[in-house]
């Protein structure tokens, strides 16, 4: 039906350092023997490298889309519809010239062209749609067989990626190893399952940059067989949080019913991998080793081993009910209302389309227009309360991560060995010769004790606003939510409700808390809980 045919230009550009530049290509597409040109059709190119997500562009009114590209393999989808494999090398030559859009391209099909190389020309390879019905993909939920998994301990899964094969393997456990083992299979399978869901959502460029910047969104590792072609709704978006939310929640069960008893589980976080299609996945630690400040390996060249124990045990379900707590927050509001405002700010593909994009092309907007866009966005932040007792539950997850740090750190502290420790005691190391200080344990325990006189109201946050005698109890707003109302919020009036005179957690008393981590308190309360 239609041909695309794809001109190469090339022109110096900025690229990732790590990655080696080819240049900026133009790609023009056109149909039919007339080569009439696609205009204002959406073209990515999906790079073949971890963490990556779809170079986004949008024809021209000559059918031209640009890209600045680094040397490798990507898949190329054309209007969201799978067309093959294109490849740029160092020198910046193009390497695959030719690409037929499928004779039922109109029609929508429910899977993907399927497509084969039927030129022996290395420099002009034809990838040309067939007349074989599109096969389907094998299911990602299919539980693979425990006997497929050589091994049957925690390490021997989490190293293979066979993770719903470990849950299957540890379903009846009895006894500590076995509850902790199932436990953090549990968190990992739901962490890792919210990640494969957002992946699915075909993310503008922009949002996929602030993935890495919050934690466990940079596990992301996309499927490079595929596009990202399933539009972005509200409906699938909340289900993936109510999932997660889910998923933890039954991992924080499990790890409660862990003995405190003398128990050692042994993982090699460098050889720990998370599943994923299609390519081999790199060791976590290649993504996650950052935000807990742990190398990839040792100075020496060595594995980084640790070996979890009943301290490791009450950290693991102190972390779930923090998470929890974050979730339980997140969906106590409804947030539909906001979606008309953000959709195209955040995906190439959504539904329902914002008011915005049906009376305007927000491809055709400037650069400061998607700013202005963003402003409008703040101003509508007005979220109903969908569940009022989800603010409360949130309140009771994060007191019960403070009890659990307080017990694991009264364990770690009852250790006498040194054996590979996840979190250290003074007279112990942690991976790669981690240590902590017994200033920084009394620090942390300081923060808790803050942070628990907050959630119970005994003391009050402070507000710009607000005199110094005065903040907000954290108790009177938990039993009465409001509306978050962002822009209300900074202002101070919907907090007005909320407001007693009495002791407040001042910024001087935060400067004083967090001195014994000399400026590493984050990356700190984010490997401790």
């Amino acid at each position: 039906m239609a041909i695309g045919l794809l001109i190469p230009a090339f022109s110096a550009s900025a690229l990732p350092a790590n990655l080696l530049a080819a240049g900026r290509v133009t790609l023009t597409f056109v149909e039919g023997d007339e080569q009439t040109p696609q205009a204002n059709r959406p073209v990515m190119l999906m790079p073949n490298y971890p963490t990556a997500r779809p170079l986004e562009a949008r024809t021209d009114h000559q059918g031209q889309a640009s890209w600045d590209v680094a040397a490798g393999s990507y898949l190329l989808a054309f209007d969201f519809k799978g067309l093959g494999i294109i490849r740029f090398d160092t020198g910046g030559r193009w390497q695959d010239g030719l690409v037929i859009i499928p004779s039922d391209y109109d029609s929508n099909p429910a899977g993907r062209p399927f497509l084969a190389v039927s030129s022996e020309d290395p420099d002009l390879v034809l990838l040309a749609a067939r007349d074989e019905p599109n096969v389907p993909e094998p299911s990602a939920s299919a539980t693979p067989s425990v006997a497929q998994v050589s091994g049957n301990s925690l390490n021997d899964f989490l190293k293979q990626g066979q993770i719903q094969a470990g849950i299957a393997f540890f379903e009846q456990p009895d006894t500590s190893e076995e509850y902790f083992s199932l436990a953090f299979l549990q968190a990992t399978e739901a962490l890792h399952d919210f990640i494969t869901g957002l992946n699915q959502f075909p993310f503008r460029q922009e949002a996929n940059e602030l993935f890495q910047f919050l934690p466990f969104l940079r596990l992301a590792q996309p499927d490079i067989r595929r596009f990202p072609s399933r539009p972005a709704t509200p409906e699938a978006l909340g289900a993936l949080f109510y999932d997660l939310r889910e998923g933890l929640q039954r991992a924080n069960r499990t790890a409660a019913q862990v003995e405190y008893d003398d128990f050692k589980v042994e993982v090699n976080l460098s050889q720990w991998r998370l599943p994923q299609a299609g390519q081999p996945a790199p060791p976590i630690l290649e993504i996650l080793g950052p935000l807990f400040d742990l190398p990839t390996r040792t100075p020496e060249g060595e594995d980084i081993i640790v070996r979890f124990d009943a301290a490791d045990a009450k950290w693991l379900e102190g972390y779930t009910h923090v998470l929890n707590g974050l979730l339980e927050l997140i969906l106590a509001y409804d947030w539909t209302p906001l979606w008309d405002h953000i959709a195209h700010l955040l995906f190439v593909r959504y539904s329902p389309e914002p008011t915005i994009v049906q009376v305007g092309d927000p491809q055709t907007a400037a650069e400061w227009g998607r700013w202005v866009d963003w402003i409008a966005a703040v101003h509508a932040w007005r979220l109903e309360l969908a569940d009022p007792q989800g603010v409360a539950r949130a309140r009771d997850a994060f007191l019960s991560m403070i009890d659990c740090s307080r017990e694991s750190w009264a364990r770690i502290l009852a250790e006498t060995d040194d054996d590979h420790e996840w979190i250290p005691s003074p007279n112990q190391t942690g991976p790669a010769g981690a240590t902590i200080s017994q200033s920084e344990i009394d620090g942390w325990m300081a923060v808790l004790n803050e942070w628990e006189a907050i959630l119970r109201g005994d003391t009050l946050v402070p507000h710009w606003r607000f005199l110094p005698d005065r903040g907000i109890n954290v108790t009177h707003l938990v039993d009465d939510p409001p509306l978050f109302d962002l822009v209300s919020l900074i202002q101070g009036h919907a907090l007005a409700p909320y407001v007693a005179i009495g002791p407040v957690s001042s910024q001087a008393d935060w400067m004083e808390l967090v001195a014994p981590f000399g400026g590493r308190f984050i990356r700190f309360g984010v490997w401790i809980n």
